[in-house]
């Protein structure tokens, strides 16, 4: 109950009870009388403004009429095409209502019932708005946005189709690599990397082609079309499904909980349900009108495009060189074989090599044992020399003997057409064996004993030379492609030695491992090895517990908008570049540089022409994520780094399996992560993750290929050459850029690439080179800490999100140009790579700032708090946890200030800087710091008992962050279960009671409330359950001392949608003087007390508030004097308050007394109550004190506190 409830009244109150109209009359226009032209007519306006007042604070007071009548045409026009957001908003707010709030609902129901409509004689503009903002309404909605594809994106029904249909041919790719190999029947967990990353690009390719219906080895013609038509058929039946149900469901809250609320009418309207059902294909119509939203079928994929000309023309080259070699060898076997000197000098050389081969094997294959410890001096022969015997034999030791190909070379047996020998010549050397004659052969067969047969693993047996020769050449041409993707993972052995050192036990660890493997950058464990390196109880806990915090419709939106903030704001500094490059253009064309002016300006066109490919990419999401994938099929380092982490710094293998990365180091999910995996499904977070890197990727890949370039992606990767022959005839196409594609120069620009979109959506690591931790800067170091803090077990699940905090801090730095300025003075990181976006990212940070600063103008004069929005709809929003919106916001009420009052408040800067600052990182371990500095002091002093008692709230608080985290993906369940219950709903005051039991079931007490609610079965509470029965207090609704009305059931929060009160008179003042309403100093440390004091003071507040603003000056006071109003209208308005309660109930009696013991400034802790208690010798809490127990401890206190005042004047005499 509010004070509103009591019969106390204030004398203004009673003027305007006696002065106001009967609120019950309707005053507006008659039906089809009237349109919006007319809305501004005081009769009809009157309605508008009550209505706008009591629901969202809007009034001429601080509106113009007309801004009032938009918004409340806005609100009606949401309310009415029955987006979900204003229609759960609406239902929830009159939940808690009163009368005259239900009246003003039903008057404002009538007049835009009566209304024309926009099409019936408005003006074209008029009608024009009114498509748009239903259309708006419309698209935006959460339920719309469900079935319009989003779930799709990670679901992907038509790949899921064309993977069944392509199964066969997945198998004839992938056995055909394998058998090239030489690794027929291996196990995925045998393949090397490179191996894994050929099926992979593979698999991608039959795929794409089936999908497109494409010729495809192993699949049956037509067979795609006939899958494909399945799946939109259980496509359409479901989405329709859905938002059918969806839709049903809203009319029914709409019609239940809204108009026959309030009388508009009077019983539910079953042809209207009916009539909704029947439009439940917009989400999933609006999808399939959408070029390739659906996913069934898909652009050609210019990556896989490029690799496939690039190894056409691969094999097309090899084969005309094995053809024309193998001639010319031919020819020169029979010039050999005819002159008795050459054949005897190949023979010669043949033997010598075959001695020699021995007695190396027997100082250095049997002598040279490589130590399983793995030591410094032995990684880089392990890992560059895996089989000495393949050495050997080809090339022999480079200083005592020569290999079969020196051999060849001096005899003239080489292969000039070959452009990669590890890939060609190994065959080449086949097929020449093969053909030898037979004396020759023999020699060859010797040194094929002496080296492969005796020491290679994989020619064991073999003992005859053509087999063993077919293996070989299969090996090798496996290494040469082993070798580039090596070159892709890690660039150089040193790298892979410093990883090395970073483990104490590397048993069981192969040098495979360390060229390929990656190490989690917070904890330095092999991420691929988990067989070999098992996760800890308290790791996997913590890992599953930060998880489990994003596993939330509600962050999943903040993600998703933050990212649409940022992705924005990176596309203004693109522009700008481009406005720049055109600058050089110009001036370059001036003084005659007419080279340099060309590339400027195609650089500049470039980038402006991208923005348009930025949006088709953003219409094409599933062609779009297709061919970043298949791009990073050729570099699977990079295609983990980009999606191993979701948005935050929240580790996460289930997206890389939702994209097909077939690695065997991802383990196999327990039950646990089964149930995890599939919340993150429903509540869209993978979707959301791989929508915005996907996104971001290929938009940065463009950029930069352009600035490197000069040229588009398309252009760049799709680029194509004719291969001809010696005799100048076409043999077929290469990609044109295939050799710089193949360059370390490519895998850096990929690289950047990486770095940024991780940048954009808030998940790089910038905690440096892990592997090398002496070479980090302090900055690195520092960071590195910081996102490391997440595993460790409790201190992890208080900063749980410290790389989330990290690429904050980095972006308000390069948006401020604060990373400008430092990479200008020290010529370091990103600015010495890229001074021009360094430049363009802070001139448009700026730029943001002073924009800001003049929205943030109007809203501070409308009486908001710097981190609340007006919706379109009148709505106030708290952006407080939507950044990087909230920033700009902070950063433009401090601008504001500035121009307004010539400096800035210092509450408001320290809430700002709180807000976004290290403070904001540790605030959850403020408690606990405070909790651990007390029981220090107790243990110091030897207070066993409050060392006890203090032990126990630190435990109880650290289980409760664990509790309550691990049920956070059930809040969606527990918001509408809450919602549900209508009115009976109650917002619990969490410091009443158990603070631990409290805390522990917030994300699910309401769903035990409305199970009692709804079916009438007596049950504990979830406090009661969580603490085995033995809850010390019934639950109690919380009362806040700045809002008129009780809190009605969050449920816009759901979708990340935090609607706030009303704002009045009050929440003027304390946005003026720019103090946070939390600072009010009307608390006390009983917290019974602390509630009811706020229950009844919200009246005597708004009335000593509104007395103060309404005076002329009240703009024009300076600061000081608008802090001293505030705290004499809080002093007023407590003495009010503390009149009525002691007029009040016995319970308010007490509370009143219990308050004035406790209250914010006294100095009175709960432990000196409990002190004082015990010398008094009363055995109670403070809560069970009867009121003249409570007369008696506050006079004790006043005694004690006049006692030391005599004893400090008796000291200074």
């Amino acid at each position: 109950m509010k004070a509103s409830d009591f019969s106390y009244t204030l004398p203004s109150e009673r003027k305007r009870v006696e002065q106001e109209p009967d609120f019950m009359t309707y005053t507006g226009g008659e039906e089809d009388s009237f349109g919006l032209d007319d809305l501004a007519e005081d009769h009809n306006y009157s309605i508008i403004e009550k209505q706008m007042k009591s629901r969202f604070g809007m009034s001429e007071k601080t509106y113009d009429r007309q801004e009032v009548i938009d918004k409340w045409v806005n609100y009606n026009r949401k309310f009415n095409v029955g987006n979900t957001l204003s229609v759960l908003g609406e239902a929830s707010y009159l939940s808690k209502a009163d009368d005259k709030e239900k009246f003003h609902a039903l008057n404002s129901y009538k007049l835009w019932d009566n209304m024309k409509g926009a099409f019936d004689g408005g003006t074209a503009a008029q009608k024009l708005d009114n498509v748009y903002d239903y259309g708006v309404a419309l698209i935006m909605d959460p339920l719309n946005l469900v079935t319009f594809g989003a779930g799709k994106l990670l679901s992907g029904g038509a790949t899921k189709a064309a993977a069944g249909v392509a199964e066969e041919g997945l198998k004839i790719a992938t056995n055909k690599i394998l058998k090239k190999a030489g690794k027929q029947g291996a196990k995925v967990s045998d393949l090397t990397p490179a191996l894994k990353a050929e099926i992979d690009q593979a698999r991608r390719r039959v795929l794409a082609k089936t999908m497109n219906r494409e010729a495809v080895e192993g699949v049956e013609e037509g067979a795609i079309e006939s899958a494909l038509k399945t799946v939109a058929n259980k496509e359409l039946a479901r989405g329709a499904t859905v938002e059918t149900l969806g839709m049903i469901t809203i009319d029914s809250i709409q019609q239940k909980s809204a108009y026959m609320k309030v009388g508009f009418q009077e019983e539910f309207n079953v042809l209207n349900t009916a009539l909704i059902a029947g439009g439940g294909f917009f989400g999933y119509g609006l999808a399939k009108t959408i070029p390739h939203l659906s996913g069934t079928k898909l652009p050609t994929s210019v990556a896989l495009d490029v690799f496939d000309a690039a190894q056409g023309a691969e094999a097309a080259a090899k084969t005309l060189a094995r053809t024309e070699s193998k001639k010319e060898a031919k020819q020169k076997l029979d010039e050999i074989m005819a002159d008795d000197t050459q054949r005897t000098a190949f023979v010669n050389d043949l033997r010598k090599s075959t001695i020699a081969a021995e007695d190396w094997a027997k100082t250095v294959m049997e002598g040279r044992q490589i130590s399983a410890s793995l030591s410094d001096e032995n990684l880089e022969a392990i890992a560059t020399q895996t089989d000495e015997a393949f050495k050997a034999f080809l090339v022999g030791d480079e200083k005592t003997f020569g290999g079969l190909l020196s051999i060849f070379n001096k005899a003239g047996l080489t292969l000039d057409k070959a452009n990669d020998p590890w890939k060609h010549v190994s065959h080449f050397q086949k097929e020449v064996i093969k053909d030898m004659p037979d004396e020759l052969k023999q020699e060859v067969k010797r040194l094929y004993d002496a080296t492969l047969l005796k020491y290679s693993q994989r020619h064991k047996g073999i003992t005859d030379l053509d087999e063993g020769m077919s293996v070989f050449a299969a090996e090798l041409s496996a290494s040469g492609t082993k070798m580039h993707y090596q070159g892709l993972f890690m660039k150089g052995l040193e790298e892979a030695k410093t990883k090395k050192r970073s483990f104490k036990d590397t048993k069981g660890i192969t040098p495979e491992d360390l060229l390929v493997g990656e190490l989690d950058p917070h904890t330095g464990a092999i991420k691929n090895l988990p067989e070999k390196q098992k996760e800890g109880f308290f790791e996997g806990m913590q890992r599953r517990l930060i998880q489990l915090l994003v596993t939330h419709p509600a962050t999943v939106a903040l993600n998703l908008y933050g990212w649409s903030n940022t992705t924005a704001l990176s596309t203004a500094s693109d522009m700008l570049r481009a406005g720049l490059y055109k600058g050089e253009w110009a001036a370059r064309h001036l003084v005659g540089n007419e080279k340099e002016a060309v590339e400027a300006g195609k650089k500049a066109k470039l980038l402006l022409d991208l923005q348009g490919r930025k949006i088709r990419n953003l219409m094409n999401p599933f062609a779009t994520k297709e061919e970043v994938l298949n791009l990073l099929s050729a570099n699977p380092k990079q295609q983990k780094e980009l999606f191993r982490y979701i948005a935050g710094g929240v580790d996460s293998k289930d997206v890389l399996k939702s994209i097909n990365v077939n690695f065997d180091d991802i383990e196999k999910p327990g039950i646990f992560d089964k149930i995890v995996d599939g919340m993150q499904t429903v509540y869209g977070v993978k979707a959301v993750d791989i929508l915005t890197k996907t996104q971001e990727y290929m938009y940065n890949i463009d950029k930069q290929i352009i600035k490197k370039y000069g040229m588009s992606y398309s252009e760049f990767i799709g680029a194509k050459a004719d291969v001809l022959d010696d005799a100048g005839k076409k043999i077929g196409t290469q990609p044109l850029n295939w050799d710089k594609m193949r360059s370390d120069e490519f895998v850096e620009i990929q690289s950047l690439a990486v770095q940024d979109s991780l940048r954009n959506v808030f998940s790089k690591s910038y905690a440096g080179n892990e592997f090398n931790k002496s070479n980090r800067t302090l900055i690195e170091r520092v960071a590195g800490e910081i996102e490391a803090a997440r595993a460790y077990p409790v201190i992890g699940a208080m900063i749980p999100f410290g790389q989330f905090f990290n690429n904050t801090i980095a972006f308000m730095a390069d948006y401020s140009g604060i990373s400008a300025v430092h990479g200008y003075f020290t010529q370091s990181g990103r600015h010495k790579a890229d001074p021009f976006d360094m430049f363009t990212k802070g001139a448009v940070g700026l730029t943001a700032g002073y924009a800001a600063s003049e929205y943030e103008m109007k809203n501070l004069g409308q009486g908001l708090a710097w981190h609340e929005d007006r919706d379109d709809d009148g709505q106030v929003i708290s952006k407080l946890y939507d950044f990087p919106f909230s920033f700009w916001k902070g950063v433009g009420r401090i601008f504001a200030h500035l121009r307004q009052d010539g400096t800035v408040p210092k509450e408001l800067y320290i809430d700002i800087r709180d807000t976004f600052g290290p403070a904001n990182l540790t605030r959850s371990l403020g408690e606990t710091n405070k909790m651990l500095g007390d029981l220090a002091l107790d243990a110091a002093s030897g207070d066993i008992p409050d060392l006890t008692d203090g032990l126990a709230k630190l435990l109880g608080g650290a289980g409760s962050l664990y509790l309550s985290g691990f049920s956070r993906p059930l809040d969606p369940i527990n918001q509408i279960a809450a919602f549900s219950m209508g009115e009976a709903y109650n917002e619990t005051d969490r410091n009443i009671g158990s603070k631990f039991a409290n805390n522990s079931v917030r994300y699910v007490e309401s769903i035990f409330d409305a199970f009692e609610y709804w079916t009438g079965v007596d049950t504990i509470s979830a406090q009661q359950l969580i603490t085995g029965g033995i809850a010390d207090a019934p639950k109690q609704t919380k009362q806040r001392a700045l809002e008129e009305r009780e809190r009605s059931s969050p449920i816009g929060r759901l979708f990340g949608y935090r609607e706030s009160a009303a704002p009045n008179s009050l929440d003027k003042i304390f946005a003026d003087i720019g103090m946070p309403e939390w600072k009010n100093n009307i608390k006390a440390n009983i917290p019974e007390a602390n509630n009811t004091m706020n229950r009844v003071i919200t009246k005597h507040l708004e009335y000593e508030a509104e007395k103060a603003i309404s005076k002329p000056n009240w703009e024009t006071l300076p600061q000081k004097t608008k802090q001293k109003t505030l705290n004499k209208v809080i002093e007023r308005a407590k003495k009010r308050a503390m009149r009525e309660l002691f007029r009040g109930s016995s319970v308010d009696k007490r509370h009143a007394l219990m308050y004035d013991i406790s209250k914010s400034g006294g100095n009175v802790k709960i432990q000196d109550i409990e002190l004082a208690l015990e010398e008094l010798g009363i055995d109670k809490k403070a809560t069970d004190l009867s009121t003249r127990e409570l007369r008696l401890l506050n006079n004790f206190f006043k005694i004690q506190k006049r006692k030391e005042k005599r004893e400090v004047r008796k000291q200074l005499r």
